[in-house]
């Protein structure tokens, strides 16, 4: 009887000794069992409702920065270009169709050349730059602050207020744009110094 033989009489005359040696045996073969699987379902399940939350949050908070930094570039491109070009430059909040609008800032932005009507865009308006904005879910409030925010030819600013932006989550800090009619335009997470601004409801 050659090696090979041997093996496949020896296979044959294998039996399991006891039940568990059987259960051992055909876990073994079928992956993992069914409490297993649940265990793992369980776990996943905990720890999905516990990141998901702070994943919502960091998304919130990612919005907000960004919609606060954009209007700060806004109104600071603004102020720039009032003083290269010695003219009054005036920012706007944006309507759907590139125009100056009541309460729209949250659509964004028009940087342009006030040299008619203040604080009027028309056919001969000179745009420096249209900022555009998709976070409906950002809450904006002004104080003192209309449609529009002018700066003059020496930088100063014919409007002294604020905005102030709002995540839809309470836990997150709410961020201030505050104006100075010197033109100082400063981006902080503070109270404004002269103006106290509460998030929109």
């Amino acid at each position: 009887m050659t090696e090979k033989d041997s093996e496949i009489v020896m296979g044959l005359n294998y039996f399991p000794s006891s039940i568990s040696e059987i259960e051992m045996t055909a876990n073994s073969k079928n992956g993992f069992s069914l409490v297993e699987v649940l265990v793992v379902v369980g776990l996943l399940a905990i720890v999905l409702s516990l990141a998901v939350p702070s994943f919502q949050g960091l998304m919130s908070k990612s919005r907000l920065s960004l919609s606060s930094d954009q209007l700060y570039t806004a109104l600071v491109l603004a102020r720039s270009e009032a003083v290269k070009s010695n003219r009054r430059v005036t920012v706007c909040g944006r309507t759907t169709t590139n125009d100056c609008g009541v309460a729209v800032w949250m659509n964004g932005s028009i940087v342009f050349v006030d040299h008619v009507t203040k604080g009027v865009i028309d056919d001969t308006t000179e745009i420096v730059k249209v900022f555009y904005s998709d976070a409906a879910d950002i809450l904006l409030s002004t104080e003192n602050i209309n449609n529009s925010v002018s700066f003059n030819p020496d930088g100063s600013s014919d409007t002294s207020g604020a905005f102030i932006l709002c995540a839809p989550s309470a836990t997150i800090s709410p961020l201030r744009i505050c104006i100075s009619q010197s033109g100082t335009v400063i981006q902080t997470s503070d109270s404004c110094l002269l103006h106290e601004v509460k998030c929109a409801t």
